[in-house]
């Protein structure tokens, strides 16, 4: 109806531009979309390969904790069972310091140090020492990686769009999984050579990349989820 009262109404040459018009529109509407859409897997994927990143992180150290201990120190069982029940108490304690470092440095700032603090930890772990010394800076390890972690997941979230959350989701548990899978079977041929130091290299190696693949496309996108990144953590505390 609307198409006859054009033409009835229009002279010819207005209606012929009227149609041109709503072309143009729809196709630039088109383009538009085409490009967000293309812009929006391209940060999937790149947030998807910082997560598996996350996962390699994961898997190369800590489920061979107790290994490591064992084999490189020759500790007892109760004393690695302290190490690790000390280790536990760490890593909450750095998911509580977490707001409070995002407070005081922000995003960027907290970013940068987390993942430089977490590779210089990594390279001296790699070093001979003492056991004691080696379970102090294990420890602190924990806690800058828990505090890493806690900042990725919800920075990388707040950065994805609403509309593809769900698929992202998605995408991060089984990049984390790949990732966990594969440096865990990686990790133990390697302590099965009786090789106790390169799995600590390679974290700190992994740690060095995955800063510079920060620096060089999410920097810009996860700046803006800082709002929400804290309303989220000091919901988490106040309940």
């Amino acid at each position: 109806m609307g198409s006859i009262l054009r033409g009835v109404l229009l002279p010819a040459g207005k209606a012929s531009d009227a149609k041109t018009a709503a072309k143009k529109s729809t196709s630039a509407r088109l383009t538009r979309g085409a490009a967000g859409t293309k812009k929006s897997y391209s940060t999937l994927f790149v947030l998807c390969a910082i997560i598996f990143m996350s996962g390699v992180l994961f898997g190369l150290l800590n489920p061979y904790l107790n290994v490591i201990l064992k084999y490189r120190y020759d500790l007892s069982d109760s004393a690695i069972s302290l190490v690790l029940t000390l280790s536990g108490f760490f890593l909450f304690l750095g998911s509580l310091l977490v707001p409070y470092l995002l407070e005081k440095a922000g995003i960027r700032r907290a970013f940068g140090l987390l993942f430089l603090c977490n590779a210089l930890f990594a390279f001296l772990l790699a070093l001979a020492m003492p056991a004691p010394v080696f379970s102090v800076l294990l420890l602190l390890r924990g806690g800058l990686f828990s505090m890493l972690s806690n900042v990725l997941d919800s920075e990388a979230m707040s950065a994805v769009p609403e509309a593809d959350r769900n698929l992202f989701a998605g995408m991060r548990n089984i990049s984390r999984s790949a990732g966990n899978s594969l440096a865990a079977y990686a990790a133990g041929l390697i302590l099965a050579e009786s090789d106790y130091s390169t799995p600590f290299i390679l974290t700190g190696t992994m740690l060095v990349l995955g800063y510079l693949i920060y620096l060089w496309s999410a920097q810009r996108s996860w700046s803006g989820g800082l709002h929400s990144q804290r309303q989220s953590y000091n919901f988490i505390l106040y309940c």
